[in-house]
């Protein structure tokens, strides 16, 4: 019963503030809008070109560095969201190496770096064509 009183006492208010704008000549539209939550949590994993990658190797592999990345902070997630330019990629296959090596078996180690890494050359030729 409150809420309702409220929503009267408001609808009144606006009325009032309406009929006193159209009495001073001006134009009143009324739209309804309504609030949509919005959450952003930063780069996701899927959202760097090594996530990608990775995706393509064994369920074991894309767990492990998926849970990795989880736990980076935010400011490196949002850096790793973006290709790496010329110049950097061996940084970012180190920071990679030692994201993931104390973390893996040696064999998904190896998987990993070397889906990396091809990529990371497959990057390097599309760029060198255009």
């Amino acid at each position: 019963m409150n809420n309702l009183v409220s929503d009267i006492r408001t609808a009144a208010e606006i009325f009032k503030d309406i009929r006193q704008e159209r009495k001073n000549g001006n134009e009143v539209t009324v739209k309804k809008r309504i609030v949509i939550p919005f959450m952003n949590n930063g780069a996701g994993f899927y959202d760097t070109v090594e996530g990608c990658t990775l995706a393509n190797c064994s369920k074991n592999v894309d767990d492990i560095a998926r849970e990795a990345f989880d736990r980076l902070t935010r400011e490196e997630r949002h850096r790793l969201s973006f290709a790496p330019k010329d110049g950097e990629f061996m940084e970012r296959a180190r920071f990679w190496k030692e994201l993931l090596k104390p973390l893996m078996t040696p064999s998904q180690y190896t998987e990993a770096i070397t889906a990396i890494l091809q990529w990371y050359i497959h990057i390097k030729h599309l760029r060198k064509d255009v």
